[in-house]
């Protein structure tokens, strides 16, 4: 059965269509304050923003739970929440501040667990997508033709000889001014319609997707696609069971330590391979390796290493570019959880993340998810504030699958009863 015909979890029409209509407006305000967060992310305009986003991202979640409207809510959900605000509370009282990274990180849980309660349709959170996605775009062209002037300067090249209507082509940027977010927002945007849009739409929002990605002109985001197709051939070709779990997990682990292994590979042949890696990793390798040094030697500050500094942009590191500016970006967002969060807040991250991954059972699931994840270790945006659609999204897949789970577990109990009446 396809991905796109998936009706587990669904409630009944008339109890079912009401709660998630207004899910789905709340999922969609969830998204749109956090899109205003993004374009002021420079000013202090954001705070209102941001303010406002985690506590409806909050009340949500909470009003959900203390009502218990029916949602099933997950076992591991009050330890999840249990271990992360233990970590945020601990790490902020050794820091001695509350900074918005550690919001942002109850912010992220917060969105994940407000799918994985609330249990939209696949209708519905694609509607909500294609909605956001829709705005997001219409946005990013009037500050590319910059109708909407951005306070800071963007982050696009220009290419000479390349001509579109007689002019210099310059790379498509994201509403927030940049080519290294709408590339995989928009590949995502075409990939959720292919496996579960419908009629027209479903086919226009796929040519908008890949035509915006495809004008950025970064392969990464390809790459992680083919990527991700090669993971999910894999993990179907292993069937459920233990193989599968070890395979997942060797994935996520993967994803997890990519900017680590990388390094470490470039410094066990002795910066031999430095240009190999600089050509793979599209120039970051330098900048993994320089911020990777740098953590090292905060090797005697516990709290850096430990618990992170919970700052973004935690490191400015020079690589001798000619216009001479540092670079604070790790481009890898799971190096940045590092720098963030630390040891334990990575920990608690990457086992969170085996723990989804291991629950998917659709391949239509696993290779969205799997493509978010390798999309991770070359793009800074993927599971960040702006973006909270992957979370949805994510935390959509996880239910879907232990919904269909439990109904296979009562499948094959009804089953059993069955086979020892008819014994008897």
């Amino acid at each position: 059965m396809m991905d796109s015909q998936l009706a587990v979890g669904r409630l009944g029409p008339a109890h079912g269509a009401r709660r998630f209509s207004r899910h789905s407006v709340t999922m969609f305000t969830i998204c749109l304050i956090s899109m205003a967060a993004g374009f002021f992310s420079t000013s202090a305009m954001k705070w209102p923003f941001y303010g406002s986003v985690i506590v409806l991202t909050g009340f949500t979640y909470g009003s959900v739970v203390t009502r218990g409207l029916e949602v099933g809510i997950p076992r591991w959900a009050p330890m999840v929440v249990a271990a992360v605000g233990s970590y945020v509370l601990f790490a902020a009282l050794a820091n001695r501040y509350v900074s918005m990274a550690y919001l942002e990180l109850l912010f992220l849980v917060g969105v994940f667990l407000v799918a994985v309660t609330c249990r939209p349709t696949v209708e519905q959170l694609l509607s909500v997508s294609n909605v956001v996605f829709s705005v997001y775009l219409l946005l990013s062209v009037l500050v590319y033709v910059e109708v909407i002037p951005l306070a800071r300067e963007l982050a696009l090249f220009e290419y000479g000889d390349l001509l579109v209507l007689g002019l210099p082509f310059r790379t498509f940027v994201g509403f927030y001014g940049s080519t290294a977010a709408i590339d995989v927002y928009a590949l995502f945007v075409a990939a959720i319609n292919v496996l579960y849009g419908r009629g027209v739409q479903r086919w226009l929002f796929v040519i908008l997707g890949v035509a915006s990605s495809l004008a950025t002109l970064r392969y990464t985001p390809l790459v992680a696609l083919v990527l991700a197709l090669i993971a999910t051939a894999g993990w179907r070709s292993l069937g459920p069971g233990f193989g599968r779990r070890v395979y997942v997990g060797l994935l996520v682990v993967s994803c997890f330590a990519s900017a680590m292994l990388v390094v470490g590979a470039i410094e066990w042949a002795d910066y031999d391979v430095l240009d190999t890696f600089q050509v793979l990793t599209s120039g970051r390798s330098p900048i993994w390796m320089e911020m990777v040094n740098a953590f090292r030697a905060d090797a005697n500050s516990w709290t850096a290493v430990w618990l992170g500094t919970g700052t973004d942009e935690v490191y400015a590191v020079d690589l001798g570019f000619s216009h001479g500016n540092l670079i604070a970006n790790p481009h890898n967002v799971y190096l940045e959880f590092l720098l963030k969060y630390g040891i334990i807040g990575w920990s608690l991250l990457l086992v969170f993340s085996i723990m989804v991954f291991s629950a998917l059972l659709r391949a239509g699931h696993f290779f969205l998810a799997a493509l978010l994840m390798l999309s991770g270790v070359t793009n800074l945006h993927t599971f960040g504030f702006f973006y909270p659609l992957y979370l949805l999204w994510l935390g959509w897949f996880h239910a879907m699958s232990e919904a269909e789970r439990r109904s296979q577990q009562v499948t094959r109990t009804g089953q059993g009863r069955r086979h020892q009446w008819m014994a008897r």
